[in-house]
């Protein structure tokens, strides 16, 4: 299964409700980071997804609605105390731009930090994923990228296997896994594989061969869409995709589904350019921010934000009691502190009672100043916090607040 959330899905600009292009994606622990427009670790921390456990960042091109987040993601990981390796790809030029944001900002890195350009036609692995490159047609250098799980294996015939001597056990697991286990080999008893899943992301272009190529076959293809049809001639003027010409893509490749990002702000209804795809290709959506989509089974399905982390209750919770609980989160995910009662107060060192106890143990990240100087000055606050097994923090919070500072 792949896991893909879109953190900013804005063209050029940002807007109230939309943050500039970043998406991640993420196969079991492997994660990887496609485009970084400026915000993106705001957006990144109020996800379910951790920005230390990012194992490549692939940029499209330098355009700043793309890149200008970049330089202060990687100076908060090593704030953070990262300390393993790092890779941004990107096309042409992407080592000078790296290079001069740090150079510029005094910015340093205390971990491993490598960054590669790619022009296309590359192949590399990040974890278990592998990661294509293809090129793409804009107005600066660009490519887009492929992700693919591995293959998985086929369903095991384990009365055959029985048959052929494997017990129940760790053998019988070995075959699984396609390892030999004396003359019996895994496809003596393992049926076809399963095609892993994939994406295609094409950052931003015009239609254009080098993308049909590259996304063949993908189970989803993120397309850019910055105009309709009837901006046909702008989308030409300024190499970019008319809705019509990404589901034209997305038919030709031979994709499952297909995702509009990178919409512009001149539309407010994004139903409107979905509707106009699906004319062409009847498996669209367009992607909001914060969306997560998960790609198994050869199908795609958006979870609903009500199954999602803590982090995803901004938009049903007062900002305040959101910055609560981000609090709370971090410092139960450092140190697992147990589960503690509901606590109720008028004042923030009651409010913070419990917290209180252990401030001997609480980093200077998040010391009694940062906490007591940002959080809630408010009226009246009753909560209540329920940690799962993983140290995934679930709430339940009802806040009344008539007076915040």
């Amino acid at each position: 299964m792949l896991e893909l959330l879109f953190l900013g899905t804005g063209a050029s600009v940002p807007s109230r409700h939309k943050a500039t292009s970043c998406i991640a994606v993420r196969g079991g622990s492997d994660m990887i980071l496609m485009d970084c427009g400026e915000g993106s670790q705001r957006q990144l921390m109020i996800s379910p997804f951790s920005f230390m456990r990012i194992k490549a960042i692939l940029i499209t091109h330098l355009h700043g609605d793309h890149v200008f987040g970049l330089p202060g993601l990687l100076q908060t990981m090593s704030l953070s105390g990262r300390k393993e390796h790092l890779t941004v790809y990107g096309p042409t030029g992407i080592k000078g731009c790296v290079d001069a944001f740090m150079t510029v900002t005094e910015g340093e890195t205390v971990y491993p930090l490598e960054v590669c350009e790619v022009s296309g036609g590359e192949e590399f692995a990040v974890g278990d994923l592998t990661v294509s490159v293809y090129r793409t047609e804009h107005n600066i250098a660009s490519v887009g990228y492929t992700v693919r799980e591995k293959d998985r294996p086929g369903k095991l015939d384990r009365e055959k296997a029985l048959s052929l001597g494997i017990g129940d056990g760790p053998d019988m697991a070995r075959l699984k896994n396609g390892v030999t286990v004396g003359d019996v080999t895994p496809q003596m008893v393992l049926g076809p594989s399963k095609k892993g899943e994939s994406l295609s992301y094409t950052g931003d272009t015009v239609p254009c061969q080098s993308v049909i190529d590259g996304s063949r076959d993908v189970t989803v293809l993120i397309h850019e869409c910055t105009y309709m049809a009837s901006e046909t001639n702008l989308a030409k003027k300024h190499k970019h995709s008319t809705a019509i010409q990404a589901a034209e893509d997305a038919l030709s490749a031979g994709a499952s589904h297909l995702i509009l990002t990178h919409v512009s702000n001149r539309y407010d209804e994004l139903s409107v350019v979905v509707d106009e795809a699906r004319t062409i290709f009847e498996n669209t959506v367009a992607a909001n921010d914060m969306d997560l989509f998960e790609i198994r089974n050869g199908g795609m399905s958006l979870r609903p934000r009500a199954e999602r982390s803590s982090h995803q209750l901004a938009e049903f919770l007062p900002r305040p009691a959101f910055s609560l609980v981000r609090i709370w989160h971090r410092a139960h995910h450092l140190y697992r502190w147990v589960p503690h009662p509901s606590i109720q107060g008028r004042a923030p060192q009651h409010i913070f009672a419990p917290l209180l106890e252990f401030k001997n143990d609480i980093p200077p990240a998040i010391g009694e100043g940062d906490i007591f100087g940002r959080v809630i000055e408010g009226r009246s606050l009753l909560n209540a916090f329920y940690y799962s097994q993983n140290h995934e923090v679930v709430v339940r919070l009802i806040y009344d607040a008539h007076e915040v500072i």
